[in-house]
């Protein structure tokens, strides 16, 4: 499948969480499945951690685009509005839900 073609993602929050979705990506890869997707963007209010995440998905994948604003993200990245992984975002998190939560898988 080609890039163009695949579902983008992107994390919002590169914690604990998100490195088990790393794994499964990972796994994902290793096995051949061309539908996995593909995250093309990291959001952590700390980008050190971002740009950790980043570079653990570059080993099998495109270099994600950093950010450590999710607002940034989400005016950046327009092919990825309704494929964020709503689950990496923390529930106590002060984003604003009802702008994006509709569209997000």
């Amino acid at each position: 499948m080609a890039d163009d073609a695949k579902v983008k993602t992107a994390l919002i929050g590169c914690g604990g969480i998100a490195g088990a979705h790393v794994t499964g990506l990972a796994d994902l890869h290793e096995r051949g499945v061309a539908e996995a997707p593909q995250v093309v963007a990291v959001c952590d209010i700390d980008v050190d951690r971002a740009e950790e995440r980043a570079q653990e998905l570059a080993a099998f994948g495109p270099m994600p685009r950093v950010y450590d604003d999710v607002e940034d993200l989400l005016a950046a990245e327009d092919e990825v509005k309704k494929s964020i992984s709503a689950h990496c975002i923390p529930s106590t998190t002060a984003l604003p839900r009802q702008r994006w939560l509709p569209g997000v898988m």
